[in-house]
């Protein structure tokens, strides 16, 4: 989707994630300002979430991904960051069936680490590039 018609879309169904006091306005700039610097491309818009595929990156990519934290917490809270319970949790009901890409993904993270969860949004921004910011 074109920047322009994404923002106009993001502003027409008022994106927002009021929970986290995040107001449309800062959507829309925050999309701004990353497409000033990095090549973005906008893949859905909703109420209250927004699909990117970041094209390119910046070149300190944790420190990016922190940003993302920031802007978005359940980027790892309910989701990065849950990994580890899940793949537990799928070992014990004996369900193994991981696709290859989260095999790729999860090689290499040190799930006892705390910070396992920002390591795979690093780790997924430099395998794919595609984000989904949902505020709920």
């Amino acid at each position: 989707m074109d920047i322009k018609e994404a923002l106009q879309q993001i502003k027409q169904l008022e994106t927002n994630g009021c929970n986290y006091d995040v107001s449309t306005e800062e959507i829309v700039d925050r999309i701004q300002g990353w497409h000033q610097t990095i090549e973005i491309e906008v893949l859905e818009v909703t109420g209250d979430s927004v699909t990117i595929h970041f094209k390119s990156l910046p070149i300190n990519t944790r420190a990016f991904a922190e940003e993302i934290y920031e802007f978005c917490p359940d980027v790892i809270d309910q989701h990065f960051g849950c990994f580890g319970e899940m793949f537990e949790a799928m070992e014990e009901e004996s369900e193994a069936e991981i696709s290859e890409e989260i095999q790729k993904l999860i090689e290499g993270i040190d799930f006892s680490s705390e910070n396992y969860g920002l390591d795979l949004l690093e780790k997924a921004l430099k395998m794919d590039g595609r984000i989904q910011f949902w505020w709920d």
